[in-house]
């Protein structure tokens, strides 16, 4: 099973290590980026309280380190994964 770590970094937004999980295990839409990053992970989800929420992890093999977390997603990463607004 691969250990899903949340860095100091991610919850520099105000946002709980639990919010962050909750949003990554309940996601909308997860995909890996393309080629530099091909190591980071894009995932919007929804935290307990139902807000929607950007996260980016680094795939490391046996762990996944999420080091970006906020809330409300951007429209850039939402275009990124094919849900924003036409």
């Amino acid at each position: 099973m691969i250990e899903i770590v949340v860095h100091d970094h991610a919850l520099k937004h105000g946002l709980t290590e639990e919010d962050v999980l909750y949003a990554w295990n309940n996601f909308i839409r997860k995909q890996r980026r393309k080629v530099p990053r091909e190591d980071e992970i894009l995932v919007v989800g929804f935290d307990s309280n139902m807000r929607a929420m950007q996260i980016v992890g680094c795939d490391r093999g046996d762990r996944v380190i999420i080091f970006h977390a906020l809330t409300p997603p951007t429209e850039k990463a939402l275009r990124e994964l094919g849900l924003a607004r036409r």
